[in-house]
């Protein structure tokens, strides 16, 4: 099994395979907003956090390119804090 389909292959119920991200940006200001189900602001934080992450914050957008930048555990980790506050509503793998 390749390494992208091992990591959309998981539950939303499973620990995200790598949380060294997490250290690296405020991941407890989007889980705390997650919580709360306020999906708008955590939508908003979320793009902050992937801007953040390739570095275009000031731009506040994305480039094509800048899409492959974007580190798979990054994304892994962003779909279960969003699966598991929505019960599996919301997040990556969802849509």
């Amino acid at each position: 099994m390749s390494q992208q389909n091992e990591l959309f292959s998981q539950s939303p119920s499973d620990p995200p395979p790598d949380t060294r991200l997490q250290d690296a940006l405020d991941f407890p200001h989007l889980t705390d907003l997650l919580a709360t189900h306020r999906w708008l602001e955590a939508d908003q934080e979320t793009d902050r956090l992937i801007l953040t992450i390739v570095g275009r914050t000031a731009t506040g957008w994305l480039r094509v390119e800048d899409i492959s930048q974007v580190p798979c555990t990054f994304l892994t980790t962003l779909d279960y804090l969003w699966s598991q506050a929505s019960e599996g509503a919301f997040g990556f793998f969802v849509q």
